[in-house]
């Protein structure tokens, strides 16, 4: 398992309860090696700002195609990847950000919306260089410290004032196989049930092969990693919300008990019960 990159989330407004940090990447990467890995979950919203790259980006069971200038935003517990359409190299910015419940008005456009929905914004050329710029900005002061200086909360803002702005300029999903839609329309909905990949491909006329093909295709995975994230995804919101880890486990789908603390704990690095006493400490 690919460990997930967890962001160091820095006081806004003075630790008063806005939390953000800001990353640049501009690297060669190739598409076999990159497309092994999992589709994963955060505890805060993200926004992924293209700049170059032969991208496509797959969220929850929706497919977008992303051009340069182009934003995906997910909110917490919401599933996402980058997939590599061939070997490139990927110019990008990732923002995360996350707020106590007084501040989530100014996160509307990430909460206001069902996971898997207008996720994919396309900017025009004037806010695509404004937006550029005030992640920069917060790079830039980060490394010194600075992240509570009026500069960085312009930059911060000026960040959700374009999403929002744009926020209803939403690119829709490209379409992928009728059938295999309702595939996964179909583990969503009953992620929590015992059910095996032969099953799913009897019960909808497609083969292991070509239903293994398409999970790749269209969402970077096995069908087999997709039913594990979207339970983990599931799991990792009712401890969030106060559930007991046994109650959490077997309503998610994990009738082992022991084998659900070892693959949260590896999916997530810690194990469930430390999650969720230290999401409840955060709180």
């Amino acid at each position: 398992m690919i460990p997930i990159y967890t962001p160091d989330l820095k006081g806004i407004l003075g630790g008063s309860g806005l939390f953000a940090d800001a990353d640049y990447s501009n690297l060669n990467y190739t598409a076999e090696n990159e497309n092994g890995r999992d589709a994963h979950i955060h505890s805060f919203c993200e926004i992924y700002f293209n700049i170059s790259g032969d991208i496509a980006f797959a969220v929850e069971n929706n497919l977008y195609m992303v051009e340069s200038g182009d934003i995906i935003i997910t909110k917490p517990n919401e599933f996402h990847r980058c997939i590599y359409k061939n070997d490139c190299r990927h110019e990008h910015y990732c923002f995360w950000i996350s707020a106590e419940e007084s501040f989530l008005p100014y996160l509307k456009s990430f909460y206001k919306r069902k996971n898997g929905e207008r996720n994919h914004i396309k900017l025009n050329s004037d806010d695509a260089e404004l937006f550029k710029k005030n992640l920069n900005v917060l790079i830039d002061n980060k490394g010194y410290g600075k992240f509570t200086d009026s500069e960085s909360l312009s930059a911060l803002f000026s960040i959700l004032s374009i999403v929002d702005k744009n926020s209803s300029s939403f690119e829709e999903a490209s379409l992928m196989p009728e059938n295999f839609t309702k595939i996964v329309k179909h583990i969503d909905k009953n992620y929590s049930e015992d059910f095996s990949v032969t099953e799913i491909s009897e019960k909808y006329f497609i083969s292991r092969s070509s239903l293994n093909r398409y999970f790749k295709q269209y969402l970077g995975t096995t069908p087999h990693k997709y039913v594990e994230t979207r339970r983990l995804a599931a799991a990792k919101d009712m401890l969030e919300k106060g559930s007991q880890v046994l109650e959490t486990a077997s309503k998610c789908g994990f009738p082992d008990y022991s084998h659900f603390i070892s693959l949260f704990k590896k999916r997530f690095g810690v194990t469930p019960h430390k999650y969720r006493k230290l999401y409840k400490s955060e709180r």
